[in-house]
Order: C-alpha cells, then sequence, then structure tokens
C-alpha cells in the first residue's frame, strides 16, 4: 500500500518483464483514481519520508493480479525478513440458525 501514497501512477509498470503485466482495466482505474486524488488535493508521505526495499523476487505467473496476492500475502513479508512464518486458522464456521431457532416461527 505505501507504493500506492507515494507514486500511484508507477504500479501500471510495477512488475518488469518478465514479470507480468498491468491490465488495461486497473490502468484505467489507477489513471481515475489519480485523477480524483489529484482533484482533491489528497497527499500522503510516510512517516519516516523513506521507505526500506526489501529484495523480493517476483513468483512464475503471468498474472497480475496472482502475482500482487501473493506479494501481499502475510508471510511474504516474513519469509523476506527470515522470520517464521505463521499459518492463519480457519475460521470456525457459525451455526446454522433456522427460523424456529430465531423465534420468528
Amino acid at each position: 500500500m505505501p507504493k500506492a501514497w507515494a507514486d500511484l501512477l508507477s504500479i501500471k509498470s510495477l512488475y518488469s518483464s518478465p514479470g507480468p503485466a498491468c491490465p488495461w482495466e486497473l490502468k484505467g482505474t489507477i489513471d481515475l483514481i489519480s485523477d480524483w486524488l489529484n482533484g482533491v488535493k489528497v497527499g500522503y508521505t510516510q512517516p519516516d519520508g523513506i521507505g526500506v526495499s526489501l529484495p523480493g523476487v517476483p513468483s512464475p505467473t503471468s498474472d497480475f493480479f496472482a502475482e500482487a496476492l501473493d506479494q501481499h500475502d502475510h508471510n511474504y513479508y516474513l519469509k523476506l525478513l527470515g522470520a517464521p512464518t505463521v499459518p492463519i486458522a480457519a475460521a470456525p464456521s457459525a451455526p446454522v440458525r433456522s427460523k424456529r431457532n430465531l423465534g420468528q416461527g
């Protein structure tokens, strides 16, 4: 997300070849959002003013969204920092309630 605030338009060319190309639909959306943010004069700066680059490697995919999803997985940053990964347990399913159980019949 910091990339979006620091240089939104650069997302359109985020992954260099052989990485996946940004789909045209997303490019148009990025342009619309950028125009809107410029029109309402919204800005953002990282609190320390700089970012720390992590040495990530693109996954072997030609799908832009799959690449973005992979790189924004909670464990991706942990792996880059050499920290142990953390599994996310599946949320317990809610009990099925009928109208009778809810006092409606």
